[in-house]
């Protein structure tokens, strides 16, 4: 049997372990941040001495004698530091905009377009942003605002020309001029 060079697959407790490494490392640069991770790898490599199939207690005492991952860490500075809001006034106006616009397309559709295209806009630039999932929802809200303007113009035009064909007039009788003049 051949020794693990990784640590990940092994467990689930030691994938959760590299996880939230790997999560609560980003703040540093890459170079540095792989040197972490690897070096914990390798270190839970070498205490399993080659075991692929490790006791779950002796797995719970090498991720134990590792510490706490924030431990391992260097102290992020303030600037990484996370933040616990990710709303942003942006993300709620894209998607009250959204909302604003599907309600609006019934009464007045140019505006309720206008509404949607700028839902449409905002999600696409916050959609890689932290405040992603309003992002996403404007963008979402912004495309079903535009989608229903343009089947509500579809659905104007088809009952237009129905209804200019129905009322078409049958062709008048040709009029005969005759040429005995008095």
């Amino acid at each position: 049997m051949t020794a693990p060079t990784s640590a990940r697959g092994i467990t689930p407790a030691i994938d959760r372990y590299l996880a939230e490494l790997d999560e609560r490392s980003t703040y540093l640069p890459s170079d540095e941040r792989a040197e972490i991770i690897s070096s914990v790898e390798d270190h839970i490599v070498d205490e399993l001495d080659g075991d692929t199939h490790p006791d779950p207690g002796r797995v719970r005492d090498i991720l134990t004698g590792l510490g706490p991952v924030s431990e391992l860490l260097p102290t992020p500075p303030a600037s990484a530091a996370p933040t616990s809001v990710t709303r942003s006034g942006l993300g709620i106006a894209g998607v009250l905009l959204g909302i604003a616009g599907l309600l609006v397309l019934v009464f007045f559709p140019p505006l309720g377009l206008a509404l949607g295209i700028g839902a449409l806009v905002i999600g696409l630039v916050l959609r890689h942003r932290p405040e992603r999932k309003l992002g996403l929802a404007a963008l979402w809200l912004g495309i079903a605002a535009v989608v229903s303007v343009g089947v509500l113009a579809l659905v104007a035009v088809l009952g237009f020309v129905s209804i200019s064909d129905s009322h078409v007039s049958p062709p008048a009788p040709a009029v005969q001029i005759s040429s005995d003049a008095p």
